[in-house]
């Protein structure tokens, strides 16, 4: 077995079903360490960590790993004395907390003190710093989800930032900070964020290369995955190498979570997609002249199956029905000859509104993850025709929906016949539909993600560089001030002030950065000039290195909203 398998079935939980293995071939002392602990070899995880514990992050583990071998008195004296806490993993400092507590006397199990974490997390509502990793920005369903993951976590309080190359995208509203990072990695000078969600596989890499501790891709399936025949070899093996790093995999579907774990041996954490049922929600009628189909769809996109919808329409037109067809596309390009309104790049308040004047919503799609649009369609009160796509794991034939197989223009015509003819037949598929799509709400979804991230940040988990050896530009204290772009005209009276409210005895920074117009000698003469001892100054922190605004953005929640 290799170290890459080891370290992955670790991440999912499927280390304990392997009889045994040589932890030798582990390169990591930390993540050696790590796996030792999780089948239950404490005595060799502390001897392993006995000749590194000189390092505050080391130290912290050993002061833990020793908990487990109920040496209670020294693994708590170990945590209680570790001052540097600022760099270490979340997990590792809520065990610093709870020693000083007097929670983890007792402790026998990991299982036990991930308990403890966990609930300490929830009964003092501690937020997570999350990044979120972007590969574009482009109008499609997996993009849409991987950003509202974003704004309903930083809704729920977390402090949470989009990184990416390219700019924001101009059809979905994003409420928090999009960050362009020029870099190959993005880079943190101070503090680390505590997860960080990748939108798509190929930025595996980069996620491994950043020393975040929880590193999540959001799965949501491509053709790549479902048909890897008709991509060239290279790029199906660098799929392959990506799906078996060390990396924790979220999907969103039943289909691609089996898929996963038939192909690679990965045992993928499954949530499904939400909705906004806010956003999409029936008309109070549909007083249509003549019955509306809605598609969503690309005509160039092969597998989104708008050929045969279309040879399907023109049956139907063939055979004298009458019905309008609007198209949402994402380009506007149009291949098939039908009659159609098309309309490219809605506002997410557009589409709604589109769901719920039409009468009837119809995809044809080869194959899909978990398939939005038609659960959308559901919550704005219109019936649902769909193939058997694979992603359609909430749809129920006959009920709140009718299935017909792929690449078959007759069964689908056949399917959407039986709606335009009978009315009642329609609105009964369309009520069972609007009672299934109100069990995806996204507030019922996002509780379930943020129930896992605590999972996730309460384990100790394996770095996937050599040794976790961030280190920060400076210590954050109990309190801390940012001050940024100070004048010259004004450094006087800031410090000042900040003498006046706090002493030497307080934990607090003063932290001033983006300033080059300041320099540290302007700062001493300014304390002597107010007749204060710099013995009793309380620390004032100059960084002449510039804070990048991720570096903003990552100790945010460390950072007090205003001095004076």
């Amino acid at each position: 077995m290799q170290e890459n398998e080891l370290l992955f079935r670790f991440i999912d939980g499927t280390l304990k079903d392997i009889s045994n293995f040589d932890y030798n071939i582990i390169d990591s002392i930390w993540n050696r360490t790590v796996l030792l602990r999780a089948i239950g070899e404490y005595s060799k995880a502390i001897n392993l960590l006995k000749p590194h514990i000189d390092k505050p992050i080391f130290r912290a583990l050993y002061g833990e790993t020793l908990l487990f071998t109920e040496n209670f008195e020294d693994g708590i004296s170990i945590l209680r004395n570790i001052e540097e806490t600022t760099n270490l993993p979340i997990s590792l400092k809520l065990s610093i907390v709870l020693s000083y507590l007097k929670k983890v006397n007792g402790i026998q199990t990991e299982a036990s003190l991930k308990f403890l974490k966990k609930s300490f997390l929830s009964e003092e509502e501690i937020k997570l710093n999350i990044l979120f990793l972007a590969l574009h920005n482009n109008l499609t369903g997996g993009a849409k989800v991987f950003f509202e993951y974003a704004n309903r976590l930083f809704a729920l309080g977390h402090n949470v930032c989009i990184a990416a190359k390219v700019l924001p995208p101009n059809w979905y509203k994003i409420n928090v900070p999009w960050i362009i990072y020029n870099e190959k990695i993005p880079k943190f000078k101070v503090t680390l964020p505590d997860i960080l969600f990748s939108m798509f596989w190929t930025l595996t890499p980069t996620s491994l290369a950043i020393n975040i501790p929880v590193k999540i891709l959001l799965e949501q399936g491509d053709p790549t995955i479902y048909e890897p025949d008709k991509f060239p070899k290279n790029q199906i093996q660098f799929m392959d190498k990506c799906y078996l790093s060390p990396i924790k995999i979220f999907v969103v579907s039943k289909n691609l979570k089996q898929l996963l774990k038939r192909r690679y041996g990965r045992e993928a954490f499954y949530v499904p997609n939400g909705i906004d049922i806010s956003l999409f929600k029936p008309a109070l009628s549909k007083n249509n002249d003549i019955p509306i189909i809605m598609l969503v769809g690309a005509d160039e996109i092969y597998f989104k199956g708008l050929k045969e919808v279309f040879e399907a329409l023109n049956i139907l037109k063939n055979r004298g029905h009458r019905f309008k067809v609007i198209q949402v596309t994402p380009s506007g390009r149009v291949i098939y000859n039908f009659e159609r309104e098309v309309i490219t790049k809605p506002s997410q308040e557009e589409l709604a509104h589109l769901y719920a004047i039409s009468d009837i919503f119809v995809t044809g799609s080869y194959f899909e993850t978990f398939h939005l649009p038609p659960i959308e369609a559901m919550a704005s009160g219109t019936a649902v025709v769909t193939t058997d796509n694979g992603g359609v794991e909430y749809c129920v034939n006959g009920v709140n929906s009718i299935i017909v197989p792929p690449k078959d223009p007759i069964a689908m015509a056949e399917a959407i016949e039986k709606l335009l003819l009978d009315k009642n037949l329609r609105n009964k598929i369309a009520e069972e539909g609007l009672k299934t799509a109100r069990n995806y709400s996204w507030d019922k979804i996002i509780k379930l993600v943020e129930d896992e991230l605590y999972n996730e940040v309460t384990e100790t988990n394996i770095v996937t560089s050599r040794e976790p050896e961030f280190k920060g530009l400076i210590e954050l204290k109990d309190r801390n001030y940012l001050l940024l772009d100070v004048k010259i005209g004004n450094l006087r009276d800031v410090i000042k002030k900040y003498i006046a409210l706090f002493s030497k005895e307080d934990s607090v920074n003063l932290i001033i950065a983006n300033s080059p117009n300041i320099n540290v000698k302007e700062i001493q003469e300014i304390i002597e000039s107010l007749k204060v001892s710099p013995e009793e100054v309380p620390d004032i922190i100059l960084l002449e290195e510039p804070l990048s605004d991720l570096d903003i953005w990552s100790i945010k929640h460390y950072i007090e909203q205003q001095l004076f």
